[in-house]
């Protein structure tokens, strides 16, 4: 979760009032428009909605306007240079708002429906990995080190300002070449080179690109979700499937091994429905890498993999008020008695609504210590 006052977490679990707004800004941080002026076309905002989940893009959505802008004022809002940036909060009783942003977005497509009395404009938005994914390669590229350091240098080519954030640490693996043709998607590179090391990268809230590890580490919940008085959640959804991996099995395909690299993992946890050694039985997923070079590496990508498709899948998606302070992966704690879904879950993808009228809709997986 992203940081935010403890007022915050008091009042967003009873009765508030809430603020949204989107500023756009060119990358200089310039501000174009904001929603708080109200002589200037964000204020015809009348719906939209932001997105994040776990994939190559991580923040993704939609802004809908209405009303008479001109062709050039059109033109700036759609240009590559101009970062729309959605917030939603909480306006206190004093009068003093907290708002949380909802990420930095570029626009991908733009729409307009004039069949109403009012012209419709509907801009989708996706983050900077859209525009780093888009940017493909026009020399061959070649690295002599490790994957971390391969990845940083490979997305600086073509985008020499982005800005890197905090970066996990890593196995220890032997430095190698790596290459990547001309004309390759440099951002599913990255992600492909650090899967490799157990990590993954997105673009946070702060247009930073930060790289993380491949599933949740942390264990004890960020926050909780209880069933009661003042209770801040609206609706649950669950589904369970019967079958899922308990093991674990990478193998390393690279050139020139001395002795094979083969690591394990598996499901130990003998109070888990999936446990390696009970009834449940063994099913394992196979993993092979060329760029898998130690041990060290082979065991740290199986453990990251075990956590990631541990046990079984139990699924619960809930609606419930807007909080933007969430981030995909962290760890919550949900008690419901009436869903039978006490325990902990691990957050997959987030829906925010740009309007006041409707909650915001959560996505988890049951965690790794309530299999």
């Amino acid at each position: 979760m992203y940081q935010r006052s403890s007022k915050f977490d008091l009042a967003v679990k009873s009765a508030h009032r809430a603020t949204n707004r989107v500023t756009t800004t060119l990358s200089d941080g310039t501000v174009l428009w904001d929603t708080d002026s109200l002589d200037v076309p964000l204020s015809l905002v009348i719906d939209g909605e932001i997105t994040a989940a776990s994939g190559a893009i991580r923040r993704q959505g939609s802004i809908t306007l209405i009303g008479d802008i001109t062709d050039s004022t059109i033109e700036k809002m759609i240009s590559e240079l101009t970062l729309w940036r959605p917030y939603r909060g909480i306006v206190y009783p004093d009068g003093t708002e907290e708002a949380g942003s909802l990420g930095v977005l570029n626009v991908t497509n733009y729409s307009m429906d004039d069949s109403g009395r009012s012209k419709r404009h509907r801009l989708l938005l996706a983050d900077s990995a859209f525009y780093v994914s888009d940017r493909r390669l026009t020399e061959d590229f070649s690295y002599s080190g490790d994957i971390v350091s391969a990845v940083r240098a490979l997305l600086t080519i073509k985008n020499p300002n982005i800005s890197f954030g905090s970066i996990a640490a890593s196995p220890a693996v032997m430095p190698r070449e790596i290459f990547v043709s001309a004309d390759s998607d440099s951002w599913a590179k990255a992600l492909e080179l650090l899967r490799e090391v157990g990590l993954q990268a997105h673009f946070d809230v702060n247009n930073q690109c930060v790289i993380t590890p491949l599933a949740a580490v942390n264990t004890e919940p960020l926050w909780e979700f209880v069933e009661g008085v003042n209770s801040h959640v609206y609706g649950a959804q669950k589904s369970s499937e019967r079958r899922k991996y308990n093991h674990v099995i990478v193998v390393s395909e690279a050139p020139n091994l001395t002795a094979p690299i083969v690591a394990h993992a598996y499901d130990t946890n003998s109070a888990s429905p999936s446990y390696f050694y009970g009834p449940y039985g063994d099913i394992p997923y196979r993993y092979r890498s060329s760029l898998i070079t130690t041990q060290q590496q082979a065991d740290f990508v199986a453990s990251s993999l075990l956590r990631k498709i541990l046990g079984r899948r139990e699924t619960l998606m809930i609606s419930c008020a807007v909080n933007p302070y969430f981030e995909v992966d962290d760890v919550v704690r949900f008690v419901r008695a009436n869903t039978l879904s006490t325990g902990n879950y691990v957050i997959e993808r987030l829906s925010w609504p740009l309007t006041h009228d409707r909650p915001m809709y959560i996505t988890m997986r049951r965690g790794p210590q309530d299999v």
